[in-house]
């Protein structure tokens, strides 16, 4: 049988317990913090209009004679959010040797181009006067959109 003594310790261990649990209780808190950024992205997207309802993936120069010059309009967007430069890269010319009497060339004068703005841009494309042996012809042109660091 406890002691009244026995009892005494037990009560003050108790409460010690109790009292100790409540002080960590305090000293256990969690505060939330809430976290945000940005990721910069970079993107661009090339429109047939200026009301961005087409967009412009594939051209049609249609028939030309040798000393012709065509010419396109285009707006490239830019669709990412940080500033961009442009740059323009013609390949796969097929025949091989188009490209020795075709030039493609574009009035982009290198500005830079902020995040959502959209900027008109002409394509051209010279024939040679020189032009034998190609009665058709097809490339790849690729709108690079590069970060301005």
């Amino acid at each position: 049988m406890a002691t009244t003594a026995n009892q005494a310790v037990a009560v003050v261990a108790v409460a010690v317990i109790i009292v100790f649990g409540a002080v960590l209780g305090y000293l256990i808190v969690a505060k939330p913090i809430s976290s945000h950024g940005s990721i910069k992205a970079i993107g661009c997207e090339v429109w047939a209009n200026v009301n961005r309802t087409a967009v412009l993936s594939d051209i049609n120069w249609g028939m030309l004679a040798p000393g012709d010059i065509a010419a396109i309009n285009m707006w490239v967007q830019n669709t990412g959010n940080v500033n961009v430069n442009l740059t323009m890269n013609v390949s796969g010319w097929s025949p091989v040797n188009a490209s020795q009497y075709l030039a493609i060339t574009w009035s982009y004068t290198n500005a830079t181009v902020k995040p959502f703005e959209m900027v008109p841009i002409q394509l051209q494309l010279a024939v040679s006067p020189s032009i034998t042996g190609i009665t058709s012809f097809n490339n790849t042109i690729t709108i690079i959109a590069k970060e301005i660091p």
